[in-house]
């Protein structure tokens, strides 16, 4: 089961209200959860939760401007030293991943 959380208009001003920077570092993400039933009756639930912060996300500014319903980004993302960009920083890609059991 895939569950995709979005960066909108709300959490915006949840961060500039509440200066919650961390949500707005991370932005959108994608969580994914595996559900294994096990032999003794329980449950294992699988979490990964996958995000990159890169220039595209850190410079999107509540704008569309070509019409597609998504923020546009005034850079492009780039991988770290990549010189045909503007080299500085790159992409963050973030990985978490946990196991809990439930009865």
């Amino acid at each position: 089961m895939k569950n995709p959380w979005s960066y909108g208009q709300n959490e915006f001003y949840d961060t500039l209200t509440n200066g919650n920077l961390v949500t707005a570092f991370l932005g959108s993400y994608i969580t994914t959860i595996q559900i294994i039933q096990n032999q003794n009756g329980t449950y294992t639930l699988d979490y990964t939760i996958t995000n990159t912060s890169g220039w595209d996300s850190a410079t999107r500014f509540r704008i569309d401007n070509d019409g597609d319903g998504t923020h546009d980004g005034i850079f492009e993302n780039t991988s770290r030293n990549d010189s045909n960009s503007i080299n500085l920083g790159g992409n963050i890609n973030q990985i978490w991943n946990w196991q809990e059991i439930i009865n």
